[in-house]
């Protein structure tokens, strides 16, 4: 299954999700807050995207960029 059908499976259910429980602006607001993250840690797209760094490494440096800016999960 390829990558794009994954993440479109995920993104309905997250659609579906946020409407039955009426969460619309709360999971846009926190996505907002991931793409200014992203925006302003130079680099850390390629990080996150470098298959070379492990799983637990990548984590860890989202975790921590999404604590700073105060998203939590």
């Amino acid at each position: 299954m390829s990558q794009a059908l994954v993440a479109e499976r995920y993104a309905i259910a997250l659609v579906e999700l946020c409407d039955e429980r009426g969460e619309q602006d709360t999971v846009r607001a926190g996505f907002d807050g991931i793409i200014a993250v992203l925006k302003d840690a130079d680099g850390v797209f390629t990080f996150l995207t470098n298959p070379t760094i492990s799983g637990p490494e990548r984590r860890k440096v989202l975790d921590t960029l999404l604590q700073t800016a105060g998203i939590t999960g």
